[in-house]
């Protein structure tokens, strides 16, 4: 019982929300030990003016705008390059939120495996790559490099690029979120531009 407690007061009353006041170690204390300043009537009183002021304050206060991703025109990407290097790659992918992902529609089915793989292998390491220790970079940018050729060695080629887009709405800031853009094409993809014409086999 509490110094406060009267007897005739109902005990199925005791924890009503009328009678409850929420209050840190060192209020409760100080009010437990001066309870004939801090009389009920006080506590109520106190209770009530704080109730007031929350109600007050999340009335006139404006709810936060919602959460939402930005795109930025002049940030999209107008091409993306051929990356060759599993350690490029990396470095292009590395601090991604997320990504948007390319391929032919007419793959066979030893194609989707090809190319899903390797595509997992890429979104999986973007999930990971801040808890990798340099060991573990070093291994991943070989292990990339080497999917990259078979991708190569079965007639694919491998484009990346990022695009900065802003991360807005709610308590905080706007701030930057990086999405990468991918894309895993034959090399016959007319979709592909050579800044110079590809060397044509001799006869």
């Amino acid at each position: 019982m509490g110094p406060r407690h009267e007897v005739p007061f109902p005990a199925d009353a005791w924890d009503a929300l009328d009678n409850l006041i929420l209050l840190c170690a060192t209020h409760h204390k100080m009010i437990d030990d001066q309870f004939e300043t801090y009389t009920p009537s006080v506590l109520r009183s106190i209770k009530q003016n704080h109730e007031s002021w929350v109600e007050t304050k999340l009335r006139d206060d404006p709810a936060p705008p919602p959460v939402r991703i930005r795109r930025v025109r002049q940030n999209i990407p107008a091409h993306l390059l051929r990356i060759t290097s599993g350690k490029d790659l990396m470095g292009i992918a590395s601090g991604s939120s997320a990504h948007y992902f390319d391929h032919d529609s007419d793959l066979s089915d030893d194609e989707v495996e090809l190319v899903g793989e390797f595509v997992q292998e890429i979104t999986d390491w973007m999930d990971l790559s801040s808890d990798l220790e340099p060991i573990q970079r070093v291994r991943t940018a070989k292990r990339v490099q080497d999917l990259i050729q078979n991708l190569e060695a079965s007639g694919f080629f491998v484009f990346a690029a990022t695009e900065a887009q802003v991360l807005e709405g709610g308590v905080a800031p706007p701030s930057a979120f990086p999405i990468l853009h991918l894309a895993v094409l034959r090399a016959s993809n007319p979709s592909i531009q050579y800044a110079s014409p590809p060397e044509q086999p001799k006869a």
